[in-house]
């Protein structure tokens, strides 16, 4: 039911059956292309057990380990937004920008098959196919499958094409922002830029890069994505925290980018790694500390 060859091969079929529409801008294209979305997402939890895509339930466990129980009751999958929330646990590089562009995609699969809307009717591809490209990339590559054993290579160089140029576009925007914050800056006279570069980050800001606008100091927002294993180095147990930056301000010329692609666009790094250590002394004390029960 869950088994990583069974859903592999539905994902084919649905996408194949988007990809042979003469057509590439009607509403069946859309829908085919967005139910083959679903079994994708699921592949890599999948791959690793069927459990993962089975809701915590003793009859749905049982049966995603190969038991069948007894009882009447029919093994149920966990819901698609689960399946993206675990992804970006489970696959690396999938990020929460990956997160919202498969969420907005599986609503707008919902609005179709559920409300008598016509909003796949309605749907250009420029909205949502570079969506859907931008995440079966990141799946693929965790999967080490090419592409093109889903899509077609009409629908990917269409959905590279629109990529390319919603790119193209979001660059030109975070120029002229920057360009704008550096007129800014050359109002400032010292003292006030002083008193600017000294003022703390804003509330959920902890890393600071070199602004792309004015070179002082910048604050980041990133999301934690993934840590690695632990290793044990000169009497440490360290491990590597890895985040995805989100977002910058810089309180000096005022810059601000919203999102990691925007981030991206002004050439900040986009992934952070912070070094966790701790003292294998403290673990084992930690570990075995027996609890207070008051009886001393």
């Amino acid at each position: 039911m869950w088994d990583f060859d069974s859903i592999y091969a539905k994902a084919v079929e649905y996408f194949g059956r988007g990809g042979k529409h003469t057509k590439s801008d009607d509403a069946e294209f859309v829908i085919w292309n967005l139910l083959g979305l679903e079994f994708l997402l699921r592949l890599p939890l999948a791959k690793v057990h069927a459990s993962l895509l089975a809701v915590p339930d003793g009859t749905s466990i049982l049966h995603a380990n190969g038991f069948i129980a007894a009882s009447n009751s029919t093994p149920q999958s966990i819901p698609v937004s689960t399946v993206i929330t675990r992804l970006q646990t489970i696959v690396e590089g999938f990020t929460k920008a990956h997160a919202d562009d498969a969420s907005v995609l599986v609503g707008l699969r919902n609005a179709e098959l559920h409300t008598g809307a016509p909003i796949a009717e309605n749907t250009t591809n420029d909205f949502w196919l570079p969506k859907l490209i931008r995440v079966a990339d990141v799946i693929v590559e965790h999967l080490g499958i090419p592409l093109e054993s889903f899509l077609t290579s009409a629908v990917i160089a269409e959905g590279r094409k629109l990529i390319d140029a919603q790119d193209k576009k979001l660059a030109h925007e975070v120029e002229e922002r920057i360009r704008a914050a550096r007129a800014f800056l050359t109002k400032l006279n010292p003292a006030e830029i002083a008193s600017r570069s000294s003022s703390p980050g804003p509330d959920g800001y902890s890393f600071v890069a070199t602004c792309p606008a004015c070179a002082w100091k910048a604050w980041l927002r990133a999301d934690q994505v993934r840590l690695t294993a632990e290793r044990f180095e000169e009497g440490q147990l360290t491990r590597d925290a890895v985040y995805v930056v989100t977002a910058l301000q810089c309180k000096v010329c005022a810059l601000t980018l919203e999102t990691t692609a925007e981030c991206v666009a002004a050439g900040v790094k986009q992934q952070l790694v912070q070094q966790l250590e701790e003292s294998l002394e403290d673990r084992l004390m930690l570990a075995y500390e027996e609890p207070d029960y008051g009886n001393d």
